[in-house]
């Protein structure tokens, strides 16, 4: 049974993320929580690879962008893309506030 310190919600939006912290690619975004964010991609992307990453969380009218950073903690290769999960270690308070709220508002 998969077990997670914190809850997350189904966010279907493109996510940019990087390896080296400059050169960014697309992922796409499947839920996001307090503690980290499942993606998808097309390029492969190994397990423990530190990632850099920028989301835009919905706030009312408005779109709030969070940049974070975490490890890969999986990887499961899907026919020709990859999904994996990172849990974020770099959150600011301002950020998880965020995400709390985005989180227990879905």
């Amino acid at each position: 049974m998969e077990r997670r310190r914190f809850a997350r919600v189904e966010l279907h939006k493109v996510v940019a993320l990087s390896s080296d912290g400059e050169k960014y690619l697309e992922a796409q975004c499947i839920d996001l929580g307090e503690g980290g964010i499942g993606c998808i991609s097309s390029q492969p992307v190994e397990q423990s690879t530190r990632i850099y990453l920028i989301v835009g969380i919905p706030e009312g009218e408005k779109v709030r962008e969070i940049q974070t950073e975490g490890g890969v903690v999986w990887v499961e290769r899907k026919d020709d893309k990859y999904e994996f999960g990172v849990a974020f270690d770099q959150l600011s308070e301002a950020d998880a506030s965020t995400l709390r709220s985005f989180v227990s508002g879905a």
